[in-house]
């Protein structure tokens, strides 16, 4: 699935649902999720030049756009380094390619910089000049066709020893911009429970944390089902919920990690959630299968409303997403 979201971004054939955004805004809350995620050694600058033009854009794609320079800025500066990242309005130039007025994201990092010929073959889907197993060469490819099908021009030049500069071009959109992050109805329900966070996804479970932290709950996070089990059986009952992905790495993925949770804390709630649509009816039982889940992706609202209704209903109850991006 992953692989064919990559291919789609980069022929410029994925679905997008662009609304018109403030996109300092928008870089702004991703590059706050990326200086808790990317590690101590590598320090993220941000520019934010007021008075932007709004852009109509999918907002999550942008968000994908940004981490994945960000892992390849980080690949970059194996020691650690400095990322800078600066938003800003700027004019056409005599080159066609370009609106005549656009929002220029800028992406530049200092690390180990491209020779020419690797340079020219940076787009291309599957090249890459990391080893087996680190990476698939399709994130820049994502990028450049995100900002195509976009309406966007992306340029990046890089010299070895000095790192790369990457150049995002959006043009500019007559219309208002909406607030680049959803808001949060005042009435939307909050807790004080403890949560235990079971993501595989450094930054899907940082977004959920943050988002239960700001709605009140204590939580705990675990990277795989097979840390969560560790925790839980320590003390089970320190927990009234376990929020759970269904598909990670380990012995135990959610939908088993749901079972033992029923089976040995049957008054801890689990709150289920996934993307993937496919198929584990020979790992789970009925129950399991039957029980209903947050859809990713979601809104905040959305958790915040899945949260407090299994809490307030039966163990291993959940609420179905809206599908809104997360």
């Amino acid at each position: 699935a992953e692989l064919t979201r990559s291919l789609l971004a980069f022929s410029r054939r994925q679905p997008l649902a662009p609304k018109v955004l403030d996109i300092g805004e928008r870089v702004g809350g991703v590059v706050q999720l990326l200086r808790r995620t990317i590690g101590e050694k590598i320090v993220v600058d941000l520019d934010i030049v007021g008075g932007l033009w709004p852009v109509k854009i999918d907002g999550a794609q942008l968000d994908s756009c940004i981490v994945n320079l960000a892992n390849n800025a980080r690949d970059a500066m194996p020691g650690g380094g400095r990322i800078a990242i600066s938003v800003r309005n700027a004019l056409g130039d005599a080159d066609s390619t370009l609106p005549p007025e656009q929002v220029l994201i800028e992406f530049r990092d200092f690390g180990t910089g491209m020779v020419p010929e690797t340079l020219a073959q940076a787009f291309e889907p599957f090249f890459t000049t990391k080893g087996a197993g680190h990476g698939t060469g399709l994130g820049l490819s994502m990028v450049y066709g995100f900002v195509h099908q976009s309406g966007g021009v992306v340029r990046m030049r890089s010299e070895p020893g000095k790192g790369t500069v990457v150049r995002i071009f959006l043009p500019r959109t007559l219309q208002a911009a909406t607030a680049g992050k959803p808001a949060l109805p005042e009435d939307a329900p909050h807790g004080s429970e403890r949560i235990l966070v079971v993501e595989d996804n450094d930054l899907v479970r940082a977004i959920a944390v943050e988002q239960l932290i700001s709605l009140g709950y204590d939580t705990v996070e675990a990277d795989s089902g097979d840390a969560a089990l560790m925790l839980l059986e320590r003390n089970g009952r320190a927990f009234d919920l376990v929020f759970t992905d269904l598909v990670m790495p380990g012995r135990i993925d959610g939908y088993e990690l749901a079972e033992l949770v029923r089976q040995r804390w049957p008054e801890l709630k689990v709150l289920m959630t996934s993307g993937y649509t496919g198929d584990f009816s020979g790992k789970a039982d009925e129950k399991i299968l039957n029980a209903d889940m947050l859809r990713k992706p979601y809104r905040r609202a959305d958790l915040a409303a899945a949260i407090r209704a299994t809490l307030d209903g039966g163990a291993g109850t959940g609420v179905s997403g809206s599908g809104a991006t997360a």
